[in-house]
């Protein structure tokens, strides 16, 4: 093996090494995060529940929204009809009236 070889070696070896290392670095960090957060949804879960609090309730703020807004609709097209109905009464009226 040449000398130029066994440089690459030793110089690959020592980066693997150091990955290793790194790896078992930010796996204790993630093992912790992961910890922490399961002890978080099995303990009080303050912050978990809060926010599933806040999204369930987005989730009813916008159905009772689209159900309004499907009212109101209802409601505009009752309104129109109503004054159609109305207006055509006040016609006949005055029709009959000059009869």
């Amino acid at each position: 093996m040449g000398e130029k070889q066994k440089r690459n070696k030793e110089t690959a070896l020592s980066n693997l090494k150091q990955l290793q290392l790194e790896n078992k670095r930010k796996q204790k960090t993630i093992d912790v995060l992961i910890h922490k957060m399961e002890g978080d949804n099995r303990g009080s879960g303050k912050d978990y529940s809060i926010f599933q609090t806040a999204v369930n309730l987005e989730k009813i703020v916008l159905q009772r929204t689209q159900e309004l807004n499907d009212l109101n609709e209802r409601l505009n097209k009752e309104l129109e009809y109503r004054l159609r109905f109305e207006e055509e009464l006040k016609i006949a009226k005055t029709t009959a009236e000059q009869a």
